[in-house]
């Protein structure tokens, strides 16, 4: 099962379940406020799905947001504790739902490309590998070709002396932890890899040239406040490149990942 699957599965049951909780608030009579309450736990699921923690905390506090407003004169002519319990209720209920199912979200989709293939998963970082990169590259090549989606790609390259990198150092735990930072703080459809010899790649579908640079760059930046070094000093012994397709298409294709 590929993720996308997993991601209609997951919105198709749960807007099974949640209509089925409107009807039912429907018939006993609980009004229009919790039919919004209920609607918005699928908006909180939507957003956790596709943008990860990220996104599942942005929608539960957007949600809560609006199911407190409509809830507003409720607490002048109703208990007023009642309701604060209500809204306390209902906004626990979107923060767990976001958090959960973005944090299962972002570790089940490589685990996903691991069941395909154990060479798409790179062992070091549980990234996708530099050869399932490649091929997701080829796939985006091919998903422009027929729908005009553009993509970019970001490429974040450690050099060796970059003190995590050194031998004497815990290597592996050090790539493995920037790899999980990065990967958390891009969206669910971004593809994140580990290309070998410190270098990250990030594929940004849907992505025109100038997004893809706004969003290098705060992985850029993710990068350089994770390792603590002197600025000056990091960009001598790192750097990154950005490519777009389809502004950058001859170089993409001469790329030897």
């Amino acid at each position: 099962m590929t993720y996308a699957k997993f991601e209609k599965l997951v919105l198709f049951f749960s807007f099974t379940v949640v209509v089925g909780t409107i009807i039912a608030s429907y018939y006993q009579q609980f009004g229009l406020r919790e039919i919004i309450g209920q609607f918005l736990i699928l908006v909180v699921i939507f957003g956790a799905l596709r943008y990860g923690i990220k996104g599942g905390f942005w929608t539960a506090l957007t949600s809560s947001i609006i199911y407190a407003l409509i809830n507003v004169d409720s607490l002048i002519t109703s208990f007023f504790d009642a309701i604060i319990f209500l809204i306390s209720l209902k906004v626990s209920v979107y923060f767990l739902i976001g958090l959960i199912v973005g944090l299962i979200s972002t570790q089940i989709k490589y685990f996903f490309a691991k069941l395909k293939d154990s060479n798409y998963v790179d062992e070091k970082t549980n990234l996708y590998s530099k050869r399932y990169i490649y091929q997701l590259i080829e796939k985006y090549q091919h998903k422009y070709t027929r729908y005009q989606n553009p993509f970019t790609l970001g490429f974040f390259q450690l050099k060796k002396s970059v003190p995590m990198l050194n031998k004497n150092t815990n290597k592996k735990s050090k790539l493995k932890h920037l790899g999980s930072l990065i990967r958390n703080d891009v969206r669910i459809v971004d593809e994140v890899g580990y290309l070998g010899k410190g270098k990250f790649c990030v594929i940004f579908p849907n992505t025109n040239l100038e997004g893809g640079k706004i969003a290098a760059k705060r992985i850029w930046n993710l990068i350089l406040n994770n390792l603590s070094i002197d600025e000056d000093e990091f960009n001598e012994k790192s750097e990154y490149q950005i490519l777009g397709y389809p502004e950058d298409s001859e170089e993409i294709q001469k790329l030897k990942l």
